[in-house]
């Protein structure tokens, strides 16, 4: 039994997925490498095209369940493979240090909320009914 050209398009888009995955990956590294800001939006959109990627997998899925163990051998198949792998092995990289930066940026933003709450109890209070206010005219 060969392949289906609606399998092998499913290959593509899920190739195609994982292939933009993978990049956005790599300048999430970057960004990492050289502690510039932006980490919170790039793990945002990391988190996007992952669930996209993972959608078009659970489709193609659903159409390689018809196909024989030839699938295997398809070239696209064994590039979504080792994209797979390559994503995995820089995830495994990835997470941890997004993980302590993230935790990071959650305890910065506590102090700021905590300083502001701090700053506030020295605020001197309004003069209540306009207080005293005298007119000679």
């Amino acid at each position: 039994m060969q392949i289906t050209d609606e399998q092998l398009e499913a290959l593509r888009r899920s190739v195609t997925c994982h292939s933009t995955v993978l990049r956005h990956m790599k300048v999430m590294q970057q960004v990492l490498d050289s502690d510039a800001g932006g980490v919170v939006a790039l793990t945002d959109e990391f988190n996007r095209l992952s669930r996209l990627a993972q959608e078009q997998d659970e489709k193609l899925a659903e159409l390689l369940r018809t196909a024989g163990k030839h699938v295997a051998a398809e070239p696209l198949f064994v590039r979504r493979a080792e994209l797979l792998d390559e994503i995995l092995a820089l995830n495994r990289l990835l997470l941890p240090r997004i993980s302590g930066m993230m935790s990071l940026i959650s305890n910065e933003l506590a102090e700021v909320k905590s300083g502001r709450a701090l700053v506030g109890g020295y605020k001197q209070a309004a003069p209540r009914n306009g207080g005293n206010v005298s007119s000679s005219a």
